[in-house]
């Protein structure tokens, strides 16, 4: 099961970084730059987040709470998490901010 959920979350920021360079003007876009340059060194590593998700379902309010590479993969991860959408929390009818979230995404290679 965690296998499949290392390979979700690998595909998720592939796809999220494919549609920033997509939309850039650049060719390559920031987090592409990063994963290929950790990809050709063989790196794999983590980076742990916290994060809110507003009212419409955004993230916000990203930071890195811990990574076991610093620097290298926590830009791709940012990058990565500004990307994601959530339902929003409904209380008594009305969309409400979630604070405090935390997830982590593992960049790994086979």
């Amino acid at each position: 099961m965690r296998k499949e959920f290392l390979i979700l979350i690998v595909a998720i920021f592939v796809a999220a970084c494919n549609s920033i360079s997509n939309s850039s003007q650049h060719t390559d876009s920031p987090c592409s730059l990063l994963m290929d340059r950790a990809m050709s060194h063989g790196v794999q590593g983590w980076v742990r987040l916290s994060f809110d998700i507003t009212e419409i379902g955004n993230t916000d309010n990203i930071e890195v709470i811990d990574s076991s590479h610093a620097n290298i993969f926590d830009d791709a991860a940012i990058c990565s998490l500004l990307q994601w959408k959530y339902r929003p929390k409904i209380q008594n009818g009305t969309p409400v901010r979630q604070t405090n979230q935390t997830v982590q995404l593992d960049f790994k290679y086979e």
